[in-house]
């Protein structure tokens, strides 16, 4: 048996298990770092309320689209050290003034949050326009099709 063939008899043991340790590894960190599912909305004598994130990116998402400028939203909810932090990913009509709804839309969202959730702090916000959508023209009828009668039947 020559010396390369016992190297590598040698070896393969070692680079099994330094795979073994690292995907276990890498597997352990991704499980600590995995977001909270939920978020504290507030506290009482008798305990606390919690909402899922899920339920708060449904209800900011559908406070969105409320807005005649916003044609989807996508929004991402995460926490770290107890803070709340919001992004909010739009598509937008061409004619959006996002200067002049974007407050409107943070005190909307802050609202709900704050009134119906009873959360008392709300964390930070980001908007991120994601995209422009034309707005398309109404369709154009013509005058055969008004003044054409409707077909009577025999």
């Amino acid at each position: 048996m020559s010396t390369i063939g016992m190297l590598d008899s040698f070896y393969l043991p070692v680079v099994v298990f330094a795979f073994c340790t690292a995907f276990f590894l890498v597997l352990l960190w991704s499980m600590l770092r995995r977001p909270r599912d939920r978020v504290t909305a507030f506290e009482d004598g008798n305990g606390k309320v919690t909402v899922s994130r899920r339920a708060l990116e449904d209800i900011i998402a559908r406070s969105c689209e409320q807005f005649d400028e916003i044609v989807r939203a996508k929004v991402s909810v995460r926490t770290r050290n107890d803070k709340i932090r919001t992004e909010i990913q739009l598509r937008l009509k061409q004619s959006a003034r996002v200067r002049d709804f974007s407050k409107q839309l943070r005190a909307r969202i802050t609202d709900i949050l704050t009134d119906n959730l009873g959360m008392e702090d709300v964390g930070t916000m980001e908007f991120i326009v994601g995209g422009i959508v034309a707005e398309k023209p109404p369709p154009k009828t013509t005058d055969l099709e008004h003044e054409a009668p409707p077909e009577e039947k025999k």
